[in-house]
């Protein structure tokens, strides 16, 4: 998921800016310290975000063609 919102363990909201995919690769190579790569991996975003509508995920849909969530729920006020 390229963006979403959940409040376990407590209230957060990741968002990649990108609906692309993508991971990081860290390597520990010992005394010679850490490499690390970026990868970026093709799918096939739209089509996802069209099965997310097609089953009532409007929210999902953005999600996945954005890579952003909508405003974070507001917490009541006591």
């Amino acid at each position: 998921m390229p963006a979403y919102d959940d409040d376990q363990p407590y209230p957060h909201v990741m968002e990649s800016g990108s609906p692309h995919a993508r991971y990081a690769v860290i390597d520990d190579h010992g005394r010679d310290g850490w490499a690390v790569s970026f990868e970026k991996v093709g799918y096939d975003h739209i089509g996802a975000a069209a099965d997310a509508c097609a089953n009532g995920r409007d929210d999902i849909a953005d999600a996945l063609l954005t890579g952003s969530v909508g405003p974070a729920p507001q917490q009541p006020s006591h």
